[in-house]
């Protein structure tokens, strides 16, 4: 057999693949409605939502799928985003002042400027996030990755990445 036979199934997988992975990453009407009513969405279904310039202090966002949202300049301060998929996220100025981010995962997230003070951070992924300018003081971080991050000064981190033990 010539590798041309191969290709037709080779780009139906690939086609079939692209299109469940667009079918995951799109937000839930109902649980959008949910948070605009009620102001909490645990575990909700947010992915690649315009959520620019809200305010949404003590908002509970456990769980959420917010994968490539926007929140850029959104008031979260107090919110609890334990657990969320926030890979991808735009949290450019936004306010996370004392927010609970524990086990979050911030992976490629933007945070440039960001107000993180006082938020807690334990144990979440911060692979490759972009923190330029955020502000930091008093935050938890205990047993989070930093691994190719981008730090608040403008340095890069090695923290977590597994060819670099600390």
């Amino acid at each position: 057999m010539s590798t041309s036979q191969y290709r037709p199934t080779a780009l139906l997988a690939i086609a079939t693949l692209l299109l469940a992975t667009a079918a995951q990453a799109q937000p839930n009407p109902a649980d959008r409605d949910q948070l605009e009513t009620t102001g909490n969405c645990p575990g909700c279904q947010l992915s690649a939502t315009n959520l620019r310039y809200r305010y949404m202090a003590g908002a509970d966002l456990s769980g959420a799928d917010l994968r490539n949202a926007d929140l850029t300049f959104t008031d979260l301060s107090g919110a609890n985003l334990a657990g969320a998929n926030l890979s991808g996220i735009s949290l450019e100025r936004a306010n996370l002042t004392g927010a609970n981010l524990t086990g979050a995962n911030l992976s490629r997230a933007s945070l440039i400027q960001a107000n993180l003070q006082n938020a807690t951070l334990d144990n979440a992924r911060l692979s490759e996030a972009l923190l330029q300018g955020a502000r930091v003081g008093g935050v938890s971080a205990t047993g989070t990755t930093l691994c190719y991050a981008t730090l608040p000064n403008g340095n890069p981190s090695t923290q977590g990445c597994p060819l670099f033990p600390q």
